[in-house]
C-alpha cells in the first residue's frame, strides 16, 4: 500500500498528498500505456518493474526520512496482520 492509505498515521501534508497524487496518477498512465504496447511478457515485466521502481523512487523523495521509514513500518505491520489471519507465519520485512 502507498502511503497515502497512511496519511493520517505519516501526518501527509496537503502539498505531500497532491505530489503522491501526481506519481500515482503518472504511474497509472503509464502502466495502462505499457500494457497496450503489446510487448513479450518478459519485456513487459521488466518495463513494469523498472516503472513500479520508478514510482517508489518518486514516493520515498517525498516523504521525509521519518515517514519513509514509518510507511515501512507500517506496511509491513499490515503483511503481518494478513498473513496471522490466513494463518501463515510473518516474514521478514520487504527491502525496497
Amino acid at each position: 500500500m502507498g502511503p497515502l492509505g497512511f496519511a493520517d498515521e505519516l501526518k501527509l501534508t496537503p502539498e505531500q498528498v497532491r505530489q503522491l497524487e501526481a506519481i500515482n496518477q503518472r504511474h497509472t498512465e503509464a502502466m495502462t500505456a505499457l500494457s497496450r504496447e503489446g510487448l513479450d511478457e518478459g519485456e513487459k515485466h521488466a518495463r513494469s518493474i523498472a516503472l513500479r521502481d520508478k514510482k517508489l523512487s518518486d514516493t520515498k523523495a517525498v516523504l521525509t526520512a521519518e515517514q519513509s521509514v514509518h510507511w515501512q513500518q507500517l506496511k509491513q505491520q499490515r503483511r503481518d496482520a494478513a498473513l496471522k489471519q490466513r494463518g501463515d507465519e510473518p516474514v521478514k520485512p520487504h527491502q525496497e
